[in-house]
């Protein structure tokens, strides 16, 4: 196969960037075998190698000067009274409409086909919150929640339960709470079914301000989404207020959705909830943590089913426990 002097010169300017040094190179060029040669040629070159290198030095380089960005959104998340409460009974109205009516809507990794009959299915559903609970609870183990048995828990967004039930298997106390009376009246029932006797469930009171019950654990997770962003923030200060000394919260909050805003009066002005997704800045978060007297342990990024380029993370939080001051020991100066 011969190669042809149209095919010489797109190899130089393709490859090498630039027109042949002379006639002479070109014709010279065109005496390899076939295209795969001719491209080995080229890109095996001193000059291509050279020229390669200084690009991988420059985009190195480039990157590493780079100003990384931090993306901003325009979110309002601090309400007045009056705007909590209208949010809160806007959105406690929305809920009550909707609700699933029975426990086997939802299996995780279960599909239709593989189910006998849906007794199977409510069985694998509820089998799924004990599993879930005891690999949340491991991995929390070196951060002290030990003696589960003494300790008191709360979940919050509890739905009909699944989770309750495990978590409840584990704590002395279980208080969990959900917006959605339907969903609560579905939750008791099958806690009485199940024998569960240390769970209680709240529906979540109209007051943003209302306190949860003191705590040593607090979770959830796939729930502040649904809610604006004034009340997930309320929400969150409710949480780490309710914890007592040493306790623990792990809660998950979306924190960026691209071209996502927020307007408490826009949102209160609408007729109806637009079905959407809410996210509260990391910013806000770690101003409640502070004034909450709280640390942040961790804040890892975990997937969720928002739109692409969205973030959501999930906060480990400590409430440190009382320590004693320590006396302060002055010398006595005599005048």
């Amino acid at each position: 196969m011969s190669i042809t002097r149209d095919e010489v010169l797109w190899g130089y300017r393709m490859i090498l960037g630039r027109d042949p040094e002379s006639e002479e190179a070109l014709i010279a060029n065109m005496g390899s075998d076939d295209l795969y040669h001719l491209q080995k040629r080229f890109m095996g070159s001193e000059e291509f190698l050279l020229k390669r290198k200084n690009y991988i030095a420059a985009s190195a380089a480039s990157q590493l000067n780079a100003v990384a960005s931090i993306p901003t959104l325009e979110i309002e998340y601090s309400a007045t009274l009056g705007q909590l409460v209208d949010c809160v009974a806007k959105v406690r109205g929305q809920y009550a409409k909707v609700g699933p009516t029975e426990p086997h809507f939802s299996v995780p990794a279960v599909s239709p086909e593989t189910l006998d009959s849906v007794d199977t299915n409510i069985s694998q559903f509820w089998a799924t919150g004990h599993v879930q609970a005891q690999e949340l609870l491991q991995s929390l183990e070196c951060f002290g929640l030990t003696e589960l048995k003494n300790r008191t828990a709360v979940e919050f967004g509890c739905g009909i339960g699944r989770l309750s039930l495990g978590l409840a298997s584990k704590f002395k106390q279980l208080h969990s709470y959900d917006v959605s009376d339907s969903q609560i009246t579905l939750a008791k029932k099958a806690s009485v079914d199940a024998g569960v006797h240390n769970c209680q469930f709240h529906l979540s009171s109209g007051n943003p301000f209302a306190a949860l019950e003191q705590t040593d654990f607090f979770y959830s997770k796939n729930t502040f989404e649904h809610y604006p962003p004034p009340i997930i923030h309320q929400f969150i200060r409710n949480a780490l207020r309710s914890l007592k000394a040493d306790g623990l919260a792990l809660f998950q909050v979306p924190t960026f959705i691209p071209d996502y805003s927020f307007s408490i009066a826009q949102f209160l002005s609408k007729d109806s909830l637009i079905e959407a997704s809410h996210c509260l800045p990391q910013h806000a978060i770690f101003s409640l943590i502070a004034e909450a007297k709280c640390e942040l342990l961790e804040v890892k990024e975990v997937q969720s089913e928002l739109p692409a380029g969205s973030v959501s993370n999930l906060f480990l939080i400590r409430k440190p426990g009382a320590k004693q001051a320590k006396k302060l020991m002055l010398p006595v100066l005599l005048s």
